[in-house]
């Protein structure tokens, strides 16, 4: 598949919205711009973990334990 970085995190934000409240969906909308501003343009089947740098509000690298690094640390789980 020819599917970027940016174009899944795109498709997988729109399928979200009903699922979260505004105030979440829209701190998810920030970190896909930032996450889509870095490694956006990579094919989706060549992401690897060491294009990936997790950053929380105020520059704090995120436990890996957060939705936002789920949905990115296994992305083909998300594909369909």
């Amino acid at each position: 598949s020819s599917v970027t970085v940016g174009e899944y995190l795109a498709d997988w934000l729109v399928g979200q919205r009903q699922q979260f409240k505004a105030t979440t969906w829209a701190f998810y909308r920030t970190v896909v711009e930032r996450i889509d501003a870095k490694i956006g343009s990579l094919p989706l089947q060549g992401l690897r973990p060491s294009h990936i740098e997790f950053y929380q509000p105020g520059g704090q690298a995120a436990l890996r334990t957060s939705p936002t690094v789920a949905v990115m640390r296994h992305p083909h789980s998300q594909v369909q």
